[in-house]
């Protein structure tokens, strides 16, 4: 498929998927009781039923897997991650300083795994400049390690702990 053709496809797929997933979600969470009872941080009035963000990650969760890159890995990890902080607090009700953590953590992680994924394409697409790291890496090993003695100091560990000779 080209590249607007699957694009229009997974924001297709992802619609469908939210409206039936969210007509199922809805009902499942009145019968099990999980309802978010307004309250002073709230932005609606009345109790709603809680885990209405699952069927929307799963809708972005199968455009990213239609999408396929590793742009939509990245933002898959992301999106699955706020969703299970969002249940949690559908669940538990979450403490805004709980909150903020675990959003400030998975927010990290996601722009480093962002920025990780820039680096490596920049790195894959420069021969010369990977070829000058390995040179450099090298260099660094054989500078600042002694094969022999890293042999000596595996052997007295694996010794000190019954490893076979």
């Amino acid at each position: 498929m080209s590249g607007e053709f699957t694009d229009l496809f997974a924001v297709a797929a992802c619609g469908a998927v939210v409206a039936v997933a969210e007509a199922v979600t809805i009902p499942l969470s009145r019968r099990a009781a999980i309802i978010d009872v307004p309250s002073h941080r709230s932005s609606r009035a009345v109790p709603t039923p809680g885990g209405g963000g699952i069927p929307i990650a799963a809708g972005l969760l199968v455009a990213a897997v239609l999408i396929g890159d590793a742009n939509a890995a990245v933002f898959a990890f992301a999106v699955a991650a706020f969703e299970l902080l969002g249940f949690a607090d559908d669940l538990r009700g979450l403490t805004r300083g709980w909150r903020l953590i675990v959003q400030a953590v998975g927010g990290t992680i996601a722009d480093t795994a962002w920025t990780l994924l820039r680096r490596t394409r920049t790195l894959a697409a420069d021969p010369e400049r990977r070829q000058a790291m390995g040179r450099q890496g090298r260099s660094y090993v054989e500078k600042h390690f002694d094969c022999r003695e890293l042999a000596r100091v595996d052997r007295k560990l694996l010794d000190a702990h019954g490893g076979r000779r």
